[in-house]
């Protein structure tokens, strides 16, 4: 069987010839196992998406964990670079530091002035939560659909 002819059938009840082989690599693993740096990753979030499709296809996986990437206006509007000894992100139009990345803690970005937190209700039901077609519209996807399909 195919990777994919193995996951079709074990995703709708079928008989597979194995087990499928579907790791949960995150970005981080996927760098250090293909010779490259997480740091690179963050600096550059479609690396880190080809790291991951990459590693998957060295691990000889039949499936392939990928990960959205900021919208497309995020490359043109952030840069992320060394800062102080730390990984920063800065606004290219102001040159202020948005916030700085844990390296050591899976890549999150801390902001210097995060907003308040919720404390209300109302608050929660204002939430707009994107639908598929806006990431799909904004780019959030291009670098997982150009590597895999």
């Amino acid at each position: 069987m195919t990777s994919r002819e193995r996951m079709r059938a074990a995703l709708t009840g079928g008989k597979t010839d194995r087990a499928p082989f579907f790791p949960c690599i995150f970005t981080d693993h996927a760098c250090v196992a293909l010779g490259r740096t997480f740091e690179e990753a963050l600096v550059d979030p479609r690396l880190g998406v080809r790291c991951m499709v990459e590693a998957g296809i060295f691990y000889g996986c039949d499936v392939v964990r990928v990960r959205a990437t900021p919208e497309r206006s995020w490359f043109a509007e952030k840069e992320v670079r060394p800062h102080d000894g730390k990984l920063a992100q800065v606004d290219r139009r102001t040159g202020q530091i948005d916030g700085y990345f844990d390296v050591q803690g899976g890549g999150q970005l801390t902001l210097l002035n995060p907003p308040p937190p919720v404390s209300k209700v109302e608050q929660i039901e204002a939430i707009a939560y994107p639908t598929a077609d806006l990431v799909l519209a904004n780019g959030s996807l291009d670098t997982a659909r150009d590597l895999t399909c």
